[in-house]
């Protein structure tokens, strides 16, 4: 972003952003976060024509808006969406007796369905 923004030596970036061929974007969602959002969107608008742009998020509502919004500034977008989550999430909880589980099923809540781990620490109450 920084570099597609510099104005002092817009001939460096313009030559630097020519050999930029991929932008991915993390934590994609953040594009609604009215402080953070405008980091994602400017790189979106100001990425070379010929960069391929990588948007990740796992939880973003409106996906589909999104992608009609990057083909209409960036060019043809495919939106790639899968239910699988390859790291699941585990629903726990910390107090000064330990971490335990919040649900009594494993299978609660989105994304579970693996077996509860036995637990491993405490916390110390002295910190």
């Amino acid at each position: 972003r920084n570099m597609l923004l510099e104005q002092d030596e817009m001939v460096f970036a313009a030559q630097a952003a020519g050999r930029v061929g991929v932008v991915i974007l993390d934590e994609f969602h953040y594009m609604n976060d009215k402080s953070r959002g405008t980091v994602w969107e400017e790189c979106c608008v100001l990425a070379p024509p010929s960069a391929k742009l990588v948007a990740l998020s796992a939880t973003m509502a409106n996906a589909r808006q999104v992608t009609r919004w990057l083909e209409a500034i960036h060019g043809p977008t495919s939106l790639v969406e899968t239910s699988h989550r390859p790291v699941p999430l585990r629903y726990r909880y910390a107090d000064d007796l330990g971490v335990e589980d919040l649900f009594t099923s494993p299978a609660a809540g989105p994304g579970g369905g693996g077996a509860a781990p036995p637990k491993a620490w405490r916390l110390n109450p002295s910190l």
